[in-house]
């Protein structure tokens, strides 16, 4: 918009501003002092200064710095109390954009000013600084865990109905591949800034589906062997079921995790711990013993 076309607005809306009801007090965008820049009647450049956070009252937005000096008098004067209506037909796309504004002014020593537009730059929105924390939490989020494996003795080849199974009071061994046991990591990276996840495994956890706890072990157990006949197995990887169950039950082996992270600028700490699991059906059956 040309000079001479503001000029002719403030004008207009100011006789409309006038006649009609009081203004109102416009909530201004954001907190703090702002330069406010617009064109007079006169010509003349307006510059004021607000304090977004003075409150301002009724009256308006008091500008910053209190008393104006009065060149002609000596001495000093108080600065105006200005309101601040918005005009959203008006905008300025900048850079910096700006938002236009009806500013009335009013002091003590004239009843009041011809309302003028002002120009009040939008404040910037600034990117948000993504931290080593927030990408370590995202890194945790990405992390490829492996899944345990179900594998147990007896072996799963021995069925019942159709259902792996195993015998009341016998120690019923459970592992899981080595390969699933093994640390993994994940990095996320944003600009300059990154972080490293590592998850490491630190026990396996048996429920076995009867009501009982959860046993935990050391490690990922191992494969039973003839050898072991019904020995415990070594590391406590192992349940005695001590009754049959009615029909199938799932038991469920799961692998537990410890988190840690590693970041920019020497930064580092630990996440919450996770968990991969994986269920399969059993049944718990009674010892038959044939006498020949």
């Amino acid at each position: 918009m040309s000079r001479a076309g503001l000029v002719g607005l403030v004008v207009a809306v100011g006789l409309a501003v006038m006649s009609g009801p009081a203004i109102a007090q416009p909530a201004l965008p954001v907190p703090g002092p702002i330069e406010v820049r617009g064109v007079g009647v006169s010509g003349a450049v307006v510059t004021d200064v607000l304090d977004r956070g003075a409150g301002g009252g009724a009256a308006g937005v008091r500008p910053v710095g209190g008393a104006e000096s009065n060149s002609s008098g000596g001495g000093s004067r108080e600065a105006p109390v200005c309101s601040y209506v918005t005009l959203p037909g008006l905008v300025d796309p900048g850079p910096p954009p700006r938002k236009a504004y009806l500013r009335t002014c009013l002091s003590s020593e004239v009843n009041g000013t011809l309302p003028q537009i002002v120009m009040v730059p939008e404040p910037a929105v600034l990117p948000q600084q993504v931290t080593s924390t927030q990408l370590a939490q995202q890194a945790r989020d990405q992390l490829p865990l492996a899944q345990p494996t179900i594998q147990r003795s007896p072996d799963e080849t021995i069925r019942f109905k159709g259902d792996p199974m195993t015998w009341v009071n016998l120690w019923t061994w459970f592992w899981t591949d080595p390969a699933t046991y093994q640390p993994m990591t994940q990095t996320v990276s944003a600009g300059a800034v990154s972080a490293t996840v590592t998850a490491t495994p630190v026990g396996l956890l048996f429920d076995p589906g009867d009501g009982s706890p959860a046993v935990r072990c050391a490690g990922p157990g191992r494969a039973w062997v003839e050898r072991d006949d019904d020995a415990a197995p070594p590391g406590g990887c192992g349940y005695r079921y001590r009754s049959v169950t009615d029909g199938t039950i799932i038991s469920t082996v799961s692998i537990l995790w410890d988190v840690s992270w590693t970041g920019t600028g020497g930064l580092s700490g630990s996440l919450s711990q996770m968990r991969t699991q994986a269920s399969a059906p059993l049944r718990v059956m009674q010892t038959q013993v044939v006498n020949g």
